[in-house]
């Protein structure tokens, strides 16, 4: 007996891991989801300053040719449409391991029952479901956290090539 015992304790101590653990990655998709939106919103702020400032520079444009805007701005747009691309693919969940519906689970359960007597077989049969989900949980927030990254470092260059674009019409203009 005391080593049913024993076995009860570890697999109630394993399902209480796995079910931490799975907590954990559902906090980070939802961390991640945010992440995507907060790139999203970027873009769009960055989008609208960005056209405003069209509208003005090439009315004010002096010596700059319409050709070198185009380039400017498009230069600009790409990158920024590659971040948006890779925030808007972040959000997309796609497929990922679920628990069993109920159906299917009560119907397991029945057909194979004396493998469910004691707590420790029920709690190892919940920590193994766990571990699947997690681990499907897990694979896609990594990709979910480098697509994030992709859109930031492409945000990022969009920024650069702005602040370049800007230091380079002010040299044209005053020489």
């Amino acid at each position: 007996m005391a080593g049913t015992d024993k076995a009860a304790e570890l697999y109630a101590f394993v399902k209480e891991y796995a079910q931490l653990k799975l907590e954990a990655e559902t906090k980070r998709y939802e961390s991640l989801i945010q992440q995507a939106s907060n790139m999203q919103a970027a873009f769009s702020f960055s989008t609208a300053a960005l056209f405003m400032v069209a509208a003005i520079v090439i009315e004010y444009r002096g010596k700059l040719s319409l050709t070198y805007f185009l380039w400017m701005f498009a230069s600009i747009t790409f990158f920024l449409m590659l971040s948006l691309f890779f925030s808007a693919s972040a959000q997309s969940r796609g497929q990922i391991k679920d628990f069993a519906d109920v159906g299917e689970f009560r119907k397991f359960v029945e057909d194979h029952y004396t493998a469910y007597f004691s707590q420790a077989q029920r709690d190892k049969a919940i920590a193994e479901q766990i571990e699947k989900v997690q681990l499907s949980a897990s694979q896609k927030n990594d990709e979910m956290a480098c697509k994030i990254r992709w859109s930031m470092r492409f945000f990022y260059i969009a920024l650069g090539l702005s602040a370049c674009w800007f230091v380079i019409s002010v040299w044209i203009l005053y020489h």
